[in-house]
């Protein structure tokens, strides 16, 4: 099957630079909003990617969460910020267009995964010492706050002992359900802390007690 078996006409990835990452990406907004959102590259992204453009994490095992086109994880892997990365997705055209992406970028060392966040495999269980995630929260928190449990369940599951979660989302999509990301990093035994990226994004640091 081809790239673009898997997306209708209106849906098509296009070739755009952002960032300085080359990659396939529908535009924000292009479509319906549920249909495109894995596909496009949000605020929250931009930002946390921004954030994090001067760290080194060369000696961290990492993985995205929700990467949908990989932008977070290329840039982080094309500016020396991460040496390597899975990149994961719960959508299989979002795996595949991650792995188109990655074909653009040949020097990196990756893989895109299909996760659902509901299953976690045993071979990653606390395996990783960095889990990155953008916009994650954006689907989950229009429906309903139980929604995030699957979120904060992989988090739990694939972090390991000393390992830590950067979860950028946008503001909006949070406020209303503060309460329960509170229960929820209790019930998991993570300890979560809030850091204001720019005025439309907030950091999620979530760490083991």
């Amino acid at each position: 099957m081809e790239l673009g078996d898997l997306f209708s006409a209106e849906l098509a990835p296009e070739l755009m630079t952002v960032g300085g990452v080359q990659l396939r990406a529908v535009a924000a907004g292009a479509g319906q909003v549920d249909s495109a959102m894995p596909l496009s590259i949000w605020p929250a992204a931009l930002a946390l990617s921004a954030h994090l453009l001067h760290c080194d994490f060369r000696s961290l095992h990492t993985i995205e969460v929700g990467a949908g086109t990989g932008f977070l994880s290329l840039s982080l892997l094309k500016a020396g910020v991460l040496s390597q990365a899975t990149i994961t997705d719960g959508e299989e055209r979002a795996v595949e267009l991650i792995r188109g992406n990655l074909e653009l970028s040949p020097e990196v060392q990756a893989e895109a995964v299909l996760l659902d966040w509901n299953h976690c495999p045993e071979a990653c269980k606390a395996q990783y010492d960095l889990v990155l995630g953008s916009d994650v929260m954006y689907a989950l928190l229009r429906y309903s706050s139980e929604a995030v449990e699957p979120l904060f369940s992989v988090i739990s599951a694939l972090l390991n002992a000393r390992g830590t979660a950067l979860i950028a989302n946008q503001k909006h999509r949070l406020w209303r359900f503060q309460d329960r990301i509170r229960t929820l990093s209790i019930h998991f035994g993570l300890k979560t802390t809030t850091e204001e990226l720019d005025s439309e994004v907030t950091l999620l640091r979530l760490a083991r007690n």
